[in-house]
């Protein structure tokens, strides 16, 4: 599809690679949209807000959508803030969250481990970059 196109760049200028980027840019999305939009967009923004709070906080994210759908199961329905959902925790809360590095835990829980080593050393706070 572009070899044709690519040969002829330097003779029709600059519009043929602005051509070029948005078919790329079209082949890009079909391609997205087949993988990644297969998930419901409830799974899909559970996922970006994991993610978004990982680099707020500076820890390294090594999960794509398609293996933290997959190590989360049936649990998926479960994750939230609140009395009683399930939360992704690192740990000992160090490392990044990798699939060997993360357990699937009651927010409760996951918050009274984190006070209680907040009593005890000096924690970092969140970064926030608003």
């Amino acid at each position: 599809m572009f070899g044709g196109s690519l040969l002829c760049l330097f003779s029709n200028g600059p519009f043929l690679l602005i051509h070029i980027r948005l078919e790329a840019l079209k082949i890009l999305a079909q391609h997205k949209d087949k993988t990644i939009k297969k998930y419901p967009y409830e799974y899909r923004l559970k996922y970006y807000s994991q993610r978004t709070m990982a680099r707020k906080r500076d820890i390294p994210w090594h999960f794509d959508m398609h293996s933290w759908i997959a190590w989360w199961g049936s649990d998926i329905e479960r994750i939230g803030r609140r009395k009683g959902c399930l939360c992704m925790a690192r740990k000992g809360d160090e490392g990044p969250y990798h699939p060997d590095n993360v357990f699937k835990c009651d927010v409760g829980k996951n918050h009274k481990d984190w006070w209680d080593k907040y009593r005890t050393e000096d924690v970092p706070r969140i970064k926030h970059r608003w």
